[in-house]
């Protein structure tokens, strides 16, 4: 195990599973979104515990934000894991909500690391996407907290994972804290990429309801196949709307399929109250 324990690193905060070396044995990726970084004001790191895990992992990993430039300030605040193209590595994407883009602090970034043979490492081929990314919609802001949740699932079928965003706080138009999620696609030969990303909010031809102050859709995201069809679905949770509401998608590349809100009742539970927070949390 790489480093050492110190106050407020909050190591564990975040986890995922996958082949990231190739080797048939699941690997762990633990976030330490609070890690100080000696030298550097960067804070955050990952840690990779390879399997097979007995007693110990077979052999740890370590990256930290002080060695991948573009990244800092709490990395590692959401992680999910997907085969992001066609080779046999697992590849980890990691939110970094809190990084500053220009001069709007907390506007978020995130970065995907590539897996390999050799696994993960500072090394590792990374792509950083942001609000002022080439073919991503909107503009960086203060506190809208881009990728502070993530998800990943072949979501159009193609055999390669792709992965959903959240962004809690981002305002839509003049409505503050209504929140917001986008769908990038990942392609056999490149991974992710923003052709034909789909930005998604509550004021979104064809998805339920109207984007309102604190709704926060995009809080939680999540991926799985609903109905059994063999495709997964990207879920966007909005806790702070009403008693909290869990948006099912239907998505390829640059298309909305459809959209389905889910409340409390809709599952056979009593209505709820505002507060509830349901869609709080989400299957990844």
């Amino acid at each position: 195990m790489p480093g050492a324990p110190e106050a407020e690193d909050r190591f564990g905060e975040q986890m995922a599973v996958g082949d990231i070396d190739g080797d048939g044995a699941g690997d762990l990726v633990v976030a330490t979104i609070g890690e100080q970084v000696p030298g550097s004001s960067d804070r955050g790191s990952l840690h990779i515990l390879y399997g097979p895990i007995e007693d110990a992992p077979a052999s740890g990993g370590y990256v930290d934000a002080g060695n991948v430039t573009g990244i800092g300030e709490f990395a590692g605040s959401a992680l999910a894991v997907g085969h992001f193209d066609d080779d046999e590595y697992a590849d980890v994407a990691f939110g970094v909500s809190d990084e500053e883009i220009g001069t709007e602090g907390a506007a978020g970034r995130l970065a995907v690391l590539y897996g390999g043979s050799q696994g993960l490492s500072a090394n590792s081929r990374v792509k950083l996407f942001d609000q002022d990314s080439p073919g991503v919609s909107g503009a960086p802001e203060s506190e809208d907290f881009f990728s502070s949740s993530l998800a990943a699932g072949d979501f159009d079928g193609d055999g390669v994972d792709d992965l959903v965003v959240g962004m809690r706080s981002e305002a839509i138009g003049s409505v503050k804290g209504a929140g917001a999620s986008l769908v990038l696609f990942g392609n056999p030969t490149g991974g992710i990429t923003t052709k034909g990303a789909l930005w998604i909010d509550q004021e979104t031809a064809g998805v339920p309801g109207t984007a309102g102050e604190g709704d926060h859709f995009g809080w939680t995201v999540g991926a799985l196949d609903t109905d059994g069809n063999g495709r997964v679905e990207p879920l966007v949770g909005a806790p702070g709307n009403a008693a909290g509401t869990v948006t099912v998608l239907k998505v390829g590349p640059g298309t909305l399929e459809s959209a389905k809100a889910l409340a409390e009742a809709d599952l056979g539970f009593s209505a709820g109250s505002d507060g509830d927070a349901f869609g709080m949390a989400l299957p990844h």
